[in-house]
């Protein structure tokens, strides 16, 4: 192996600490040079991305409603293996489940080529709330993917790549959202709104907003898709940017109400 890779989709940066942890473990146990590949900018995912069979995939995504987000799936058929490259899937979930998410993932690989040696599956705050796995991963979950960045190198210093086990069945339907009373939430159409007398101009929620949806000539504009990925509102330092929409507050509190008990990270060797 001669390089590892650290191809991350992360608009709140939590999958991005993740995907960079593992990949830097795998580097150092290795001693092999390693790349980020910034998948949540909208102008890279537009790129081709072939890797070898003397490369290392560590990829990560978030969970979107207990599947990878629809939106980007179309950009993910952009990268490839060439000779049974190795892969090592991510996913990161709220707290709530990653449900089919992580399987998802790895299906889309074993299509392209890739070579599953391993899996994770690793909780971090909400994007909706930082109520809800607050401030994860912590430095105790960062150790943890570190420790499983050694187990996974040993393997391949010893030369034992097998592949692990997928499911191959078909994938169950998304997650859908739920309101306080328990009745389905419906905000596909919530777009962030701007506080006028907040906004400073300063252009950083279109710089970040992975959709490239957000008018770079007034900023309040949303003239794309919105995946609802909070980038905006995170990135805003003076607080101009938030949702408003009823359905998606009802469902944030009822995440806040029904999963805030600690959950356990994923490893799969």
């Amino acid at each position: 192996m001669k390089k590892v890779y650290a191809l991350y989709f992360s608009p709140t940066g939590n999958t991005k600490k993740v995907t960079i942890t593992l990949a830097k473990s795998v580097q150092n146990a290795l001693n092999i040079k390693m790349e980020e590949i910034d998948y949540t900018s909208f102008y890279n995912r537009k790129r081709k991305y072939c890797f070898s069979d003397e490369d290392i995939l560590v990829i990560g995504f978030p969970t979107y409603a207990g599947r990878l987000a629809n939106k980007i799936l179309p950009d993910l058929e952009k990268i490839n293996a060439k000779g049974r490259a190795i892969a090592i899937p991510i996913v990161t979930y709220g707290n709530r489940s990653y449900d089919e998410s992580l399987r998802e993932l790895c299906l889309l690989l074993k299509s392209k080529g890739f070579k599953i040696i391993s899996q994770a599956a690793i909780v971090c705050e909400h994007a909706f709330s930082g109520k809800i796995a607050s401030k994860r991963p912590t430095d105790e979950d960062l150790g943890e993917i570190e420790s499983f960045g050694n187990k996974i190198s040993k393997r391949i210093q010893n030369g034992d790549i097998r592949e692990t086990e997928v499911d191959i069945s078909p994938l169950k339907s998304y997650y859908t959202p739920l309101k306080e009373d328990m009745t389905p939430a419906k905000f596909l159409k919530a777009i962030p709104k701007t506080d006028k007398t907040k906004c400073d101009r300063c252009g950083m929620c279109a710089d970040v907003c992975p959709m490239n949806s957000i008018s770079s000539e007034d900023y309040i504009t949303v003239n794309n898709v919105c995946i609802k990925c909070q980038a905006c509102v995170k990135v805003c330092h003076s607080k101009a940017k938030y949702f408003d929409d009823n359905d998606f507050l009802s469902h944030v509190k009822m995440l806040e109400k029904n999963y805030i008990n600690k959950k356990n990270n994923l490893f799969i060797l």
